[in-house]
């Protein structure tokens, strides 16, 4: 594995899928905590960065923004389409049951946030309704899904890259 981006894109990939399916054989409804998907976009952004770590180290006298975001935004397109495609499978082959429990955790969250916005009744048995009426994943929602999270991971991919960029220092020619 030369390219930074395929190694830590699989390594967050194997972490994900090995954790999150032990977790789904302890407790599934431990894999709608909001907490846990904030540790794994987290764990997401440590691999991007240590890819664009890697990669910086081979060029010791000048990187590209170009090179840097080439880098993050790969490692982040590999690791999420080796997770979103574990979880559809996940979802829907494995054990479809998991969808109830995914909207039960929405409308556990949509109730608690409608406590602390004030939110009136029939707004919140609207998006309640909304929550239940969904079905489940399909290969087109899958796909829409990943393009957005594409767009959505570029902006982290930018701000990583314009951190780590290296300008070659400019020598006077006499």
């Amino acid at each position: 594995m030369e390219k930074p981006f395929v190694r830590f894109g699989l390594y967050y990939a194997l972490v994900y899928v090995l954790a999150t399916f032990i977790i789904y054989l302890i407790q599934p409804e431990a894999l709608f905590n909001t907490y846990l998907g904030w540790t794994w976009i987290i764990l997401l952004m440590a691999t991007m960065v240590y890819a664009v770590k890697v990669e910086r180290s081979k060029h010791p006298q000048s990187f590209s923004f170009q090179e840097g975001f080439k880098q993050s935004w790969l490692t982040f397109v590999l690791g999420t389409a080796a997770t979103m495609a574990f979880h559809y499978i996940l979802m829907n082959i494995i054990d479809p049951s998991l969808l109830e429990l995914s909207k039960e955790a929405q409308i556990a969250g949509v109730e608690k946030m409608a406590k602390a916005l004030n939110l009136s009744e029939s707004s919140i048995e609207k998006q309640i309704e909304t929550i239940r009426a969904q079905e489940g994943s399909s290969p087109s929602k899958l796909f829409f899904g990943f393009a957005l999270s594409l767009l959505i991971g570029a902006v982290p991919s930018v701000i990583i890259a314009a951190i780590f960029k290296k300008q070659e220092s400019i020598k006077s020619t006499i």
